[in-house]
């Protein structure tokens, strides 16, 4: 992928940085080496499920690189760009004296093999009197041999072909899917430049140009210990530095106050306390204005040649970094990353009666693929799983909830509960709520919370600041307390919050906030309560334009991915429209929690309650889509957190599970706990699971975490309140059989 001895610059997208420099020697993470000796990253998972398959409800289509061309002097099938919902094939036409169909579509991995159960689909007619979804849902067919673009079918496994009717000619444009699992995976090229520091001047030297400019931002790494002082990338936190220009070989050092903050002249400078331990990586931005000339024209993007060893039939769709819904540049229907950056994502879907087992995938890359200038190849093997059967039988009984009269009191309690005042707790929740307009009090001329009017209501304050407030994580909350109780006035608040968020974004914009600040329920319950379009308006704009908007397949950002993916279930739910991105945002939840769930190589990042944050939707996602793969990946996903990462003694769960290095940077790594007032943005996986198979030993789990929720003190604050009922509320119906589990 990489030709070696050249410098290849990179620019900063989706909150993660790709770089590479001409003596560089690692990458992180590391995973393997191309042919030419350059190493080759890749996020997501290098597993895949095989076996039996269940065919959503919805009209079987997938998102392809099909659409606009990225510039109008080439055309669309040369250069794809947007994505486009269509069939996993095209059908240009069926011929009844051989009874067989063709397909323009590029067989990267060939054809379909044989007994592969595939639906039609037609804006029209299909021809030769085939069955087409739109007539028949349940309609299946079975591919019966495959030669070149043209294949037989049957209606049976193994039946004979299907005699195609030549009188019916068809209409319209046709399709055809076929019954299969993605698999997804971000390949990412992260080159670094060693480099060392002095602790007597806090002056770091590289070998080579650093190529940098000042105040460019960069990030470190090492293969033993950083110089004391310095942070390393991606361990937990997403730490950038800011570059001190010295000379071509020198620098200094200033520190960031957050990851979103930009560098200046007017930032400290680190102190460097020690020379560190190991080899110390640096991983520079090469972006215009802050990096050498020679750095930016060297830019070139690396193009997919080819695939070869993905089981036959599989078919690819491609995305722009590592994003979901923003798609690549596409040849041929082969991907190439961004000028300025080198990753990019794969969603490789792969028949479902691909025989389990190892296959070893070979990519082809060159800068040019009518030169195949600088070519270079990496592989790696991706594992075909046969998919264990859930059973779905349900609970025979449903005993009582241990804890439920606690959680009932803090639901409402007025001295540290849901209706509590400032005078008990930090931040009012909802103790004014008989008052619509100012249902979490008002403001004295001081500054303090009163429950008498004085004319000024008690701000939501929805913003990066307020984070404590009780809108923090409160979801639904308002809206469900005032169903169980039957106390509608507790919508009040709802109402007064859902407000807030409302007019943020549809005046301030839907991307005017940070991407782990969107809650879209509370706007949808706000909906459905108050009838008002003007909530639905801001929750389709967050959905389709939100920061963040586009997904995350890393699991870095699997907080910020799990929002992303609320966001797009939330629009879904106001406006009943089918959503093809949907299913992709399930593919990447689905790679980032099982990667997790084994300890694969390919994860970078694990903090348990944000599994429990990315468990939510995609339960969410199972309820509508019956995806087969989901109660299996939560199973073994809830398993390791209850083995090792929950402590069963303390009823709380680690912060951070991972050892000290690319993982983790915490003094306390492996040893750190949360507050067990986190443990209800977990119990509720466990409720489904038990709901949905009637195995007791997660019910009795899920009551121990739920139980213990408030053993550490009353929640302080209105975030650390509003935690607790995120989705607890799902436990409770779960554990009460009031809410369906498939």
């Amino acid at each position: 992928m990489f030709h070696a001895g050249k410098a290849w610059p990179a620019v900063a997208l989706l909150l993660l940085f790709v770089s590479l420099a001409s003596s560089a020697q690692h990458i992180y993470p590391a995973r393997d080496v191309t042919e030419q000796g350059d190493p080759i990253s890749w996020y997501g998972s290098r597993v895949v499920f095989v076996g039996h398959y269940t065919w959503p409800k919805t009209e079987p289509l997938g998102l392809y690189n099909d659409g606009t061309p990225l510039t109008k002097e080439l055309p669309a099938p040369i250069l794809g760009r947007s994505l486009v919902p269509r069939a996993d094939f095209s059908i240009t036409g069926c011929d009844p004296t051989s009874n067989a169909c063709s397909t323009d579509t590029h067989l990267i991995a060939g054809g379909l093999p044989d007994n592969a159960e595939v639906k039609f689909v037609t804006t029209g007619t299909l021809p030769g009197g085939l069955v087409s979804w739109q007539q028949d849902p349940n309609k299946v067919y079975y591919i019966k041999g495959w030669f070149g673009h043209s294949f037989r079918l049957s209606a049976t496994p193994g039946g004979p072909v299907v005699q195609l009717d030549e009188r019916i000619h068809g209409s319209g444009a046709h399709g055809m899917s076929f019954a299969g699992y993605m698999q997804t995976m971000v390949f990412r090229a992260a080159k670094a430049m060693p480099f060392t520091c002095d602790p007597a001047t806090d002056v770091c030297r590289t070998a080579e140009p650093h190529r940098l400019l000042n105040n460019a931002p960069f990030f470190v790494y090492s293969t033993g210990k950083l110089p004391e002082g310095l942070n390393v990338a991606f361990a937990g936190e997403f730490i950038a530095y800011c570059l001190v220009y010295q000379d071509a070989t020198s620098f200094k050092i200033r520190s960031l106050d957050s990851p979103e903050s930009s560098c200046s002249d007017k930032l400290p400078l680190v102190d460097i306390k020690s020379a560190g331990e190991g080899t110390n990586y640096l991983y520079a931005v090469y972006n215009p204005g802050l990096s050498a000339g020679d750095a930016i024209r060297a830019n070139t993007p690396i193009q997919i040649q080819a695939i070869r060893g993905y089981p036959r039939g599989t078919v690819f769709s491609w995305r722009m970094q590592q994003s979901v819904m923003i798609p690549a540049i596409t040849r041929a229907g082969l991907a190439e990353t961004e000028i300025s950056s080198m990753m990019v994502t794969m969603f490789a879907k792969v028949p479902a009666v691909t025989p389990p087992g190892d296959y070893r995938i070979t990519i082809s890359t060159s800068e040019d693929r009518a030169t195949n200038l600088h070519p270079n190849s990496f592989q790696y093997t991706l594992k075909a799983v046969e998919l264990p059967i859930t059973p779905t039988s349900g609970p025979s009984s449903y005993p009582p909830i241990p804890g439920l009269k606690k959680w009932e009191e803090m639901m409402v309690s007025d001295k540290n509960g849901g209706g509590s005042d400032w005078t008990t707790t930090p931040m009012p929740r909802c103790a004014n709520r008989k008052y619509p307009d100012a249902p979490l009090g008002w403001i004295r001329q001081d500054g303090t919370v009163t429950l008498q009017d004085t004319g000024v209501p008690y701000p939501v304050a929805y913003n990066f600041g307020g984070q404590p407030r009780v809108w923090y994580y409160n979801d639904e909350t308002f809206f469900k307390i005032a169903k169980y109780t039957n106390d509608p006035s507790w919508a009040n608040c709802g109402i007064y919050i859902a407000k807030a968020m409302r007019d943020q974004f549809l005046f301030q914009g839907p991307n005017s906030v940070l991407p782990f600040l969107y809650f879209p329920w509370t706007m949808v319950a706000a909906y459905h309560w108050t009838k008002d379009p003007s909530y639905k308006e801001a929750v389709v704009k967050i959905a389709d334009a939100g920061t963040a908007y586009w997904g995350w397949v890393g699991d870095f950002g699997m907080r910020e991915h799990a929002y992303a993916f609320e966001r797009r279930l939330a629009r879904l739910d106001v406006t009943g429209e089918p959503d093809y991105n949907l299913p992709y945002f399930a593919e990447a939840t689905i790679a980032q929690l099982y990667g997790n769930a084994i300890g694969a190589p390919d994860r970078s990042f694990n903090q348990p309650f944000m599994l429990g944050l990315a468990m939510r939707p995609l339960i969410r996602w199972y309820l509508i889509s019956h995806d087969e793969r989901i109660p299996v990946v939560i199973k073994a996903l809830l398993d390791r957190f209850w083995d090792q990462w929950y402590d069963q003694h303390a009823h709380h769960y680690l912060w951070d599970p991972e050892p000290y290095g690319p993982r983790c940077n915490s003094a306390d790594c492996e040893k750190n706990y949360a507050t067990s007032t986190l443990n209800n943005l977990v119990s509720p996986a466990f409720a489904w699971y038990w709901r949905l198979t009637g195995d007791d030993k997660y019910r009795e789990r899920g009551d121990d975490l739920f139980a213990h929720q408030y053993d550490e003190g009353n929640p302080w604050n209105g975030k650390e309140w509003s935690q607790g009922f995120y989705w607890s509320w799902d436990y409770v119906y779960w554990r009460e059989g009031k809410e369906a589990a498939y």
